[in-house]
Formats: structure tokens, C-alpha cells, sequence
């Protein structure tokens, strides 16, 4: 980092990938079921991605000397119930949950019985 410079890390998608043991397809088949569920509670100025979002916000920055990082991976261990709590902070889930909370409250207990 150069010294006045800036660092951003962004990350706030529902494009996670999902590793257990020998269950990683399954896991992520029930997880996209999950987001696409959710897809038409998604605002419609956050866009269809959010890496969109996040590209427009870094072209943005003034900086002559930037760079795009894409597709940086992290990898941490929580249990389901953190997992949950990820997905059930997003934008798209609070305002199902607003609306229907009870079709809210269905959805998340039917993926984690999965």
C-alpha cells in the first residue's frame, strides 16, 4: 500500500460457494435454490450482480493508480446457523421477511432442514 493510499474489500454476494466433506454439490444446488428464491426481492438499483455494483463503485474512485482484483477467494469454517445468519442479512431476505415474514421464516427453515 502506498503511503495516502486505500485499500477496499468488498464482498457482500450471493455467488458463495459451499464445502463439506463429500456433500459440496448438494449443498450449493440447495443454496442456489435458496438465492433464486430470493432473486425478485433483490432492489432493482443494486442491479442483477453486485459485482456490477462493485465495479461501477471502483471506477468511481478518483485514483490514477488502481487495481481490480477479481475473484479473490476466502475460505473460512462456520457452522450452519452463521451461514444462515449471512444470507438472512441480505437485502433480498429482509424484505421478503418484511413483506411475508411467515414465507421468509419457511424458506430458511426449509433450507437448513436440507
Amino acid at each position: 500500500l502506498k503511503p495516502g493510499g486505500c485499500l477496499v474489500l468488498l464482498s457482500y454476494t450471493m455467488d458463495m460457494e459451499l464445502r463439506y466433506r463429500d456433500c459440496s454439490d448438494r449443498l450449493n444446488a440447495v443454496c442456489a435454490q435458496f438465492y433464486e428464491a430470493l432473486r425478485p426481492y433483490r432492489p432493482a438499483h443494486l442491479g442483477p450482480c453486485s459485482r456490477l455494483l462493485y465495479r461501477d463503485m471502483y471506477e468511481s474512485v478518483p485514483f490514477p493508480d488502481k487495481k481490480w482484483c477479481d475473484g479473490v477467494q476466502q475460505w473460512c469454517s462456520m457452522p450452519l446457523s452463521r451461514f444462515m445468519g449471512i444470507v438472512e442479512s441480505f437485502t433480498s431476505y429482509q424484505l421478503l421477511l418484511k413483506r411475508d415474514p411467515r414465507a421468509a421464516q419457511a424458506l430458511s427453515h426449509g433450507v437448513q432442514s436440507r
